[in-house]
């Protein structure tokens, strides 16, 4: 990384710490799964050196290898800024993620909640720079947006670049909104609203954050402002090896995303004085 560009970096997350106000922390959960070969403590320390008003919580998805230990190792030189949720089971990314913002809700500590890929294909500084994004008072979400435009580096294989073009497409028709990127592993959400839309499991493992938007949608009961939930294309996101989705598995999303359609337009889902909650597969 050049001088500049590392100037450039500390400006920008230096001016999110200013627009969050001390006193509204963040946290951003960071699901593992035998990670143990992709831990970039370096990265991590360099970030929370940076980012004083925000958290890192990783949470172990039932590791078989020695990632727990590494993560715990971690939390002891930064006690303060590192958190670890351990779920002895593996029960996948999405409900991972799902049980991991339920458990920093009901801290009431943080205003601000996303989600990061432990691989970093997504840089943490891009993380910092969506934040600001919050000072408008009228979005509830942020995403990452992985478009290949002049003056960045988004490196993805051309099959699964175009594979994942045809599922956003669908994407956007079923939710019914121009949607860019659903799967983008980055994401911010204000806290007051991510606690209203997970109090049950998600339907689909991989595309869970086609529900989430869903969710969010009817939540609003579709009627959401202009700049309700903000698609910003990333400075960079870099393919790392080790996917756990597969090219393969874009062969089922069509199938994945009628499953969820059907459960909500069947009325699958319903309000409660928390949130929304859906019903239980008979």
């Amino acid at each position: 990384m050049s001088l500049f560009s590392f100037i450039i970096i500390f400006v920008c997350v230096k001016l999110s710490n200013i627009m969050l106000n001390k006193d509204k922390h963040a946290a951003i959960v960071i699901p593992c799964y035998n990670e143990s070969n992709r831990l970039y403590f370096t990265e991590f320390e360099r970030f929370l050196a940076l980012n004083l008003s925000i958290t890192l919580v990783f949470s172990n998805d039932g590791s078989s290898d020695n990632t727990l230990q590494l993560l715990e190792s971690f939390q002891m030189k930064h006690p303060e800024k590192v958190q670890i949720i351990d779920f002895r089971f593996n029960s996948g990314k999405a409900e991972t993620i799902r049980k991991s913002f339920i458990q920093l809700s009901e801290k009431k500590k943080y205003f601000f909640l996303g989600f990061l890929d432990a691989d970093l294909s997504t840089p943490l500084s891009e993380m910092a720079n969506m934040l600001p994004s919050f000072a408008d008072t009228s979005v509830d979400i942020v995403m990452g947006c992985r478009l290949r435009r002049l003056g960045t580096v988004v490196q993805r294989s051309v099959i699964r670049h175009y594979l994942g073009r045809v599922f956003a497409t669908l994407a956007s028709l079923s939710l019914k909104i121009p949607v860019y990127d659903t799967q983008c592993g980055a994401k911010w959400f204000k806290s007051e609203v991510i606690e209203q839309i997970i109090n049950e499991p998600f339907r689909s493992s991989w595309f869970f954050d086609i529900e989430l938007l869903k969710r969010y949608l009817i939540l609003r009961n579709f009627k959401i402002k202009t700049k309700s939930i903000l698609e910003l294309p990333l400075n960079r996101w870099v393919a790392v090896d080790g996917s756990k989705v597969k090219s393969k598995d874009f062969l089922f999303a069509p199938l994945e995303l009628l499953k969820i359609h059907l459960a909500y337009e069947r009325k699958e889902v319903f309000f409660t004085e928390s949130g929304v909650s859906t019903l239980a597969d008979e």
